[in-house]
């Protein structure tokens, strides 16, 4: 499937519209909670820390966007970013379990919401400079992208540790996912990214269908 056509099937399965801004940040807010929480567990950002995350993601896209993109640019700006969303987070809605795992959720999303405006072209003018997104774009981790890694690991390299911490259930996106456990599914995913000649983990999630 081309990008082209994989962004639209994404837009097409959504149930909101993400040309608005805001319904594009509140898309993202739903996808980092995740289903299936305990009872009584609080993962709904305030309404102080949410304003905190939405100025937050406005900063890093902004900061992506100025001057010369590249992957180092958009990996510091990333881990930055999250760095000061786990402090905002402490800071402004203590009792809030956001961790790790949902942070980069809200950031990939945020990111793949405005890769696939720019490619679906609904407005070419407005959302196409998101278009240079795509090659530096982590992939979203979660339950479906984990387990389309474990199968994939399965059949082409069942040896690889990471098979088996995907298997026993350690690497729990939304709860225990530390930063070095994402790096190094980053890296996994851009091993394969590369396989299948795609730039980017996103780009491999995107056009595979992982996200279904």
């Amino acid at each position: 499937m081309e990008i082209k056509d994989a962004a639209q099937l994404f837009m097409d399965n959504i149930s909101f519209d993400i040309i608005e801004s805001e319904e594009r940040f509140e898309g993202a807010i739903r996808a980092s909670m995740g289903a299936g929480n305990s009872s009584g567990s609080h993962v709904k950002p305030n309404e102080q820390l949410k304003t905190t995350i939405k100025n937050r993601l406005n900063t890093f896209l902004e900061s992506i966007m100025s001057g010369d993109i590249s992957q180092e640019k958009y990996d510091e700006a990333f881990y930055k970013t999250v760095a000061l969303l786990a402090s905002d987070s402490k800071e402004l809605d203590a009792e809030c379990s956001v961790s790790f795992g949902r942070f980069q959720k809200i950031i990939n999303i945020w990111v793949k919401y405005h890769v696939a405006l720019a490619y679906s072209e609904c407005d070419e003018e407005k959302f196409g400079k998101y278009k240079i997104l795509l090659p530096v774009a982590h992939i979203p981790v979660d339950r479906y992208v984990l387990a389309w890694l474990k199968k994939w690991l399965k059949r082409t390299d069942s040896s690889n540790p990471v098979l088996r911490e995907i298997r026993i259930g350690s690497w729990s996106w939304k709860w225990g996912m530390s930063e070095p456990q994402y790096r190094t599914l980053q890296d996994v995913a851009k091993a394969i990214s590369k396989k299948l000649n795609y730039s980017s983990p996103l780009e491999l999630e995107m056009r595979e269908d992982i996200w279904k």
